[in-house]
């Protein structure tokens, strides 16, 4: 896969276990990211072999170790979105079973505020929503009801002050000519 392994001693030759080869850039033991000549990254592995002077090397393209990486951030990335987008969906669909039948109930109760008492919800859930948009058809029933049930008495009364009125001024009319017919006459007889 690219990679380049050598073997040799810190400050003398080096072999690549074919031919001759140049010493790793490093010569401290462990792994270090460097720059080769032709200026590609590399991950180096400098490795003392134990109780002689030798170090082994290895050089793996810098490429070559992170393309796993590089896999797995895709295959997270387009799960991501898959998440993402899966969430979005889900949500809308809730906002919308939750705010629809919460705008109806608005619109009806705003109606009724102008003074129309015949709006009502259509029930169509039996959860929180259902009831509370059963118990607003109740309540709106109640009192399109007793708004009904004032407009009569309203009504009756009125009808009863008309009459009491005519009453009063056809009862009244009679004392009140008199009243005016002696004034008159009081007025003739007294001169002026």
């Amino acid at each position: 896969g690219g990679a380049v392994a050598g073997i040799g001693t810190p400050a003398r030759a080096w072999t690549d276990l074919v031919k001759r080869a140049d010493p790793p850039p490093t010569e401290a033991a462990g792994v270090t990211t460097q720059q080769d000549a032709r200026a590609v990254g590399a991950v180096v592995a400098n490795v003392p072999v134990a109780s002689t002077p030798w170090v082994v090397s290895i050089a793996e393209p810098l490429d070559h170790v992170l393309a796993p990486a590089r896999t797995m951030i895709g295959a997270f990335a387009v799960a991501g979105f898959i998440v993402v987008a899966a969430g979005a969906l889900v949500g809308f669909i809730l906002t919308g079973r939750i705010t629809r039948p919460l705008s109806e109930l608005s619109d009806a109760a705003a109606s009724i505020a102008a003074g129309d008492y015949s709006n009502r919800v259509r029930v169509t859930r039996s959860d929180e929503i259902g009831r509370l948009a059963g118990a607003f058809n109740s309540m709106s029933s109640t009192v399109e009801e007793m708004h009904d049930r004032l407009e009569s008495r309203v009504e009756e009364r009125t009808r009863e002050l008309e009459a009491f009125s005519y009453s009063v001024s056809h009862d009244l009319r009679a004392p009140l000519r008199h009243i005016v017919g002696f004034a008159s006459l009081l007025d003739r007889t007294s001169g002026p």
